[in-house]
């Protein structure tokens, strides 16, 4: 009975540790992005069409707005050259009030996500901050700047500041909150993971591994002695 009892703690022991020690959100560059195995969300609608969101077999990113799809090249005549996107292609396109601020939620839970984004003023820049949520839990917050300088000095209709926003968590991310400061911003190259999230443990979870390694090596301890 006690060789049971020290085989189940150990079991309990052992499961609870293998759980990751911690869980962050972790930013991507293009390549480490790139790398990855993700699965695309196409924009499908013809050029000029609204759109409210984009889906492949396994996701659904909701906008909660309205977006027009518009072609690169042809109404979105900026973009940047180092994009996986390329003239022909199209892009989402948001218009709102300045400051501007919207939630992408998914149909169910993603491990990574990632999508292009740019500026659509020739004159200021912009500043962009992606927020990305759990359910109501905040997993944590990026911020980049796009300006079109480049647009004007090389007189190259391809030379807009294409960012890329591409995160990881093992929580798994719901929704995403963007806000930006013009009155207008294009999105496309809508990219997820869908690796199936893992459960993170909370400190009582470490607190009871602790204490169930403890009793353990109590136990044999005693039997050592009794022998």
């Amino acid at each position: 009975m006690r060789c049971l009892t020290s085989i189940a703690m150990f079991v309990t022991l052992c499961s609870t540790l293998s759980l990751p020690a911690s869980a962050q959100l972790v930013a991507l560059s293009r390549q480490q992005w790139m790398s990855r195995a993700t699965s695309v969300l196409p924009i499908s609608a013809r050029q000029r069409a609204s759109i409210s969101g984009v889906s492949n077999t396994s996701s659904y990113l909701s906008f909660g707005r309205t977006a027009t799809v518009n072609e690169i090249g042809s109404d979105q005549v900026v973009w940047g050259r180092n994009s996986e996107l390329t003239s022909g292609d199209v892009v989402a396109t948001f218009c709102g009030p300045v400051p501007t601020k919207m939630f992408w939620s998914f149909s169910s839970a993603v491990s990574g996500f990632g999508f292009e984004v740019m500026n659509n003023d020739l004159h200021e820049s912009q500043d962009f901050v992606t927020s990305y949520y759990n359910g109501t839990t905040l997993l944590g917050t990026l911020q980049q700047t796009s300006d079109n300088a480049a647009f004007w000095t090389s007189y190259d209709y391809f030379a807009g500041d294409v960012r890329l926003f591409a995160v990881e968590d093992i929580r798994g991310i719901t929704g995403v909150e963007i806000a930006f400061t013009s009155n207008s911003m294009s999105a496309a190259a809508f990219r997820v993971r869908n690796d199936s999230p893992l459960a993170v443990p909370e400190p009582s979870a470490v607190l009871a591994a602790g204490v169930v390694a403890a009793a353990l090596g109590g136990f044999l301890v005693r039997r050592r002695f009794r022998r």
